[in-house]
């Protein structure tokens, strides 16, 4: 998916508001740029929030409290992250309060009405273009209690583990069985390590309760990192889109990495940290990789490393091993 496949839905949600201005203040939540480039455009005031540290954006795990006579939401992948922030964002709406959910077609926004109407009385379908839609839902149902996150408990190779989770970090809910597999082969660890694209902080409690080693962990996600730090005591967490800057190098550098941002079509996550990696790790430093097993990182990894070592494999995962 292009920048500007991305861009369809809000540039159609903004044209929505500009047909029906809102009465009070706007919260843009989620990829809020586009939305807010066009409001601004009209002279409309609102406030942005970013969940994600994207290029560098500032970024908060939750947006303001409010209240906002309009919350416009960009569509978040799943219909249980979904629920999550139509629960959160019904609390920071005045009384009449609208919402304004919007998304690409082949992102599932033709059955979020379904969502909404288990909190609004009134959910319509205001606008419909560029392969994208606006559902519209007033009337709330009930104003609900803040959310709450769900614990998580696991045994992996021998150790306990026991974290909080919420509907859109990675793996909610669950152990993810390619984290699992990193972690039943992961040797010994000592000295600076890193879990990087740390979500809920798994592989980072693992270390810190099996080898008394307190990673430090990094996350693009201002949710993820802020869940991540209190599933770790004592970590100290990086707000980064890549590699976190200015922090020295590493022993280990450890990663189940998303392969793409959402939809996104250009080399992810995975391929930037395969390429920045080396120059962040100490001399004889380790990275230590899960992905699908179809992945093909041999060659990637053999053009930016000593070694490489494919250490397991199974029909659906792989870990591996690369030495600076």
């Amino acid at each position: 998916m292009t920048v500007r496949d991305r861009n369809a839905s809000a540039l159609t949600c903004a044209e929505a508001l500009a047909e029906e201005p809102p009465a009070g203040p706007v919260l843009i939540a989620g990829e809020a740029e586009p939305v807010a480039a066009e409001l601004a455009d009209l002279g409309l005031a609102f406030e942005a929030w970013e969940r994600f540290a994207y290029e560098g954006r500032p970024a908060t795990p939750w947006p303001a409290e409010g209240p906002f006579a309009t919350a416009v939401l960009r569509l978040p992948k799943g219909k249980d992250a979904l629920r999550l922030w139509v629960h959160e964002l019904v609390r920071r709406l005045t009384p009449g309060g609208v919402l304004l959910v919007h998304g690409a077609n082949d992102e599932g926004i033709k059955s979020a009405g379904k969502v909404l109407q288990d909190a609004f009385t009134e959910v319509t379908s205001v606008k419909s273009k560029r392969h994208s839609r606006v559902w519209r839902a007033t009337g709330v149902r009930e104003v609900p209690p803040k959310a709450e996150p769900t614990r998580v408990t696991a045994t992996v190779a021998g150790v306990d583990l026991d974290w909080l989770s919420w509907p859109g970090l990675f793996a909610h809910g669950r152990l993810d069985p390619a984290t699992q597999a990193l972690l039943e082969h992961l040797p010994t660890l000592e000295g600076r390590v890193l879990d990087f694209a740390c979500g809920a902080g798994v592989i980072a409690q693992f270390v810190q309760r099996r080898d008394g080693v307190v990673p430090e962990m990094s996350d693009v996600d201002a949710l993820a990192l802020q869940t991540a730090q209190i599933n770790v005591p004592g970590a100290v967490a990086h707000l980064a889109d890549g590699l976190p800057a200015d922090t020295g190098r590493y022993r280990f550098i450890l990663s189940n990495p998303p392969l793409h941002r959402g939809k996104d079509s250009t080399p992810g996550p995975m391929r930037r940290l395969i390429e920045a990696a080396p120059r962040r790790l100490g001399r004889s430093g380790e990275l230590w990789i899960t992905t699908q097993g179809a992945m093909a990182l041999g060659a990637p990894l053999r053009e930016k490393f000593r070694t490489v070592d494919r250490v397991w494999s199974d029909r659906r995962f792989a870990v591996w091993r690369a030495t600076r």
